[in-house]
């Protein structure tokens, strides 16, 4: 055979054996990623295995209601303990959005040891809420009425606070809920398991509440009749979560938003609300909203009366829970918070009245001079303090007294205090405090040009001066040594104000001294 015959006799296998290579070296390689997929699959597993292990699901559901809120944002927060404070977790668990009838529902994943959830719901440009007030709401270009919606600030936001004991709670979110979140908020541990309970049953109480009233949803009161199991404290529920709306739309607030916020601060800070508005700031007061709650209740009432026609009629059709029946809860709840309404009032006027009994005074002083400002109070107790400047709370400013120990000219403006009670709150007269730049005193002198004996003196043969002060003139006993004989003034900073008495003397390269020259008196 040739060595050509050969040569092609052999390519065949040549190629036969070049394939069965790449496939042999193609099939490996999909085993390898095969095993690799596997093990991948398996960690994945693992971790889902650990993850349901130390965690469990929660069903979260409930109704936002101020009106009832429709398309707000809902977004539900854990808990998360740091040296025995309970706050909210930076992460969200989930969220979702209210539907037509302001409910909402939640599942998620939380942490088995996680022993409480919040929830938020906000609003964005697709967010309104229902006008739950009869005569109608405040919107931002014209009135709603009653049973229509109308948009809500961006900033608007309620928040819920609840136990997560079980796999599945109710969580409604109002602004009764809200004040319950801002003062278990405020306590030594924060928003732990025992102070939100706590926190239920304590605004249930400043509102004159059945017990576990937050724990079930207020009724949406343009839809009263169309519920066949509203109960008198639903209605009531409901009643007092429209009153904030209603106090809201009247001067000075600007909506809701403002309202809320003033609310929640003031029983953060001092966990009650006012029992009365003593007119010196805007305030929330619990007589006003029960006020306001009376008259929502009266004009509900007359509204579903058989020879009513009145406007808001068309939103409260009678259902199966009778009309008869829930115009004697309205007219009930309207005689109950007519009743508490005048019980605050005449509370208020049976105490001793909060009145200021020494008034905070204007002063002129200079930089780091201190200065003490104060005001007393008489009334019941307790009684809290809050100064002010130019309008604006001064942190931890809380006592009878504020010192401005080492004041600049940035601390120059009007200072009062709010001093308050349960019953309301009172403002002080305003101290103009004018603090001025302080004044260093410039010295200046001549060198001198001949000695003691008359020979004459040359600034070479100087080493420098020394100045003495001092608060009287027979004891100078402060001093700055200047060791430059070509320097021919000075000016001494950082002195209180007070009189000063000054001298300078000359010191030659020998350490002669001449003598002191004229004193002289300047007042800083």
């Amino acid at each position: 055979m040739s060595k050509r015959n050969f040569t092609c006799s052999m390519r065949p296998l040549l190629n036969a054996f070049i394939y069965i290579s790449l496939l042999f070296f193609i099939t490996g390689c999909k085993e390898d990623n095969s095993n690799s997929t596997q093990t991948a699959d398996t960690h994945q597993t693992q971790n889902d295995k650990a993850l349901l292990e130390n965690h469990r699901l929660l069903k979260v559901s409930g109704v936002a209601m101020k009106g009832t809120i429709i398309n707000g944002v809902v977004t539900l927060y854990g808990l998360e303990q740091q040296n025995g404070y309970y706050q909210v977790s930076d992460q969200p668990l989930g969220n979702t959005r209210t539907d037509q009838n302001g409910h909402y529902n939640l599942e998620v994943q939380i942490p088995r040891h996680n022993q409480g959830v919040i929830v938020r719901v906000s609003a964005d440009p697709f967010t309104t809420m229902i006008c739950d007030v009869p005569i109608g709401c405040k919107g931002t270009s014209r009135k709603i009425n009653f049973g229509d919606a109308l948009s809500l600030n961006l900033d608007f936001e309620m928040f819920a606070s609840h136990t997560a004991n079980s796999n599945a709670i109710e969580v409604n979110i109002t602004p009764l809920s809200h004040l319950a979140h801002k003062w278990a908020e405020a306590q030594n541990a924060g928003l732990s398991p025992e102070n939100i309970t706590a926190a239920h049953r304590h605004i249930e109480t400043l509102f004159d509440l059945p017990a576990n009233t937050l724990a079930a949803a207020p009724i949406d009161l343009s839809k009263l009749t169309q519920s066949s199991s509203a109960s008198l404290e639903q209605i009531q529920y409901g009643l007092v979560a429209a009153s904030f709306q209603a106090l809201a739309d009247t001067s000075p607030w600007v909506d809701i938003v403002d309202l809320l916020s003033s609310a929640g601060q003031r029983i953060a800070e001092t966990g009650t609300l006012t029992s009365v508005n003593l007119g010196a700031l805007p305030e929330v007061s619990r007589s006003d909203l029960f006020y306001a709650a009376q008259h929502i209740a009266m004009e509900l009432a007359t509204s579903l009366s058989p020879t009513s026609t009145s406007h808001s009629q068309r939103s409260v059709s009678t259902q199966t829970l009778g009309r008869a029946q829930i115009i004697e809860h309205l007219r009930q709840l309207a005689s109950s918070y007519g009743a508490s309404t005048t019980r605050l009032l005449i509370s208020s006027t049976n105490q001793e009245p909060l009145r200021i009994t020494f008034q905070p005074s204007s002063a002129s002083i200079q930089e780091q001079e201190s200065l003490t400002l104060n005001v007393n109070a008489l009334g019941s107790e307790p009684i809290r303090y809050q100064w002010r400047k130019d309008g604006q709370p001064i942190p931890q400013a809380t006592s009878e007294h504020y010192v401005l120990t080492a004041p600049t000219t940035q601390d120059s403006g009007h200072y009062d205090c709010i001093v308050s009670n349960n019953d309301g709150s009172i403002l002080s007269k305003v101290a103009v405090v004018e603090v001025k730049p302080r004044v260093s005193p410039l010295l200046t002198w001549e060198p001198p040009t001949v000695r003691l004996d008359g020979s004459p003196l040359h600034l070479s043969e100087l080493r420098g001066y020394r100045i003495l002060y001092g608060l009287s003139k027979q004891q100078l006993d402060r001093q700055v040594l200047i060791n430059d004989p070509y320097t021919t003034q000075f000016k001494l900073s950082g002195l209180q104000g007070s009189t000063y008495f000054f001298a300078i003397q000359a010191i030659d390269e020998q350490d002669n001294e001449s003598s002191l020259s004229e004193v002289i008196k300047v007042t800083l």
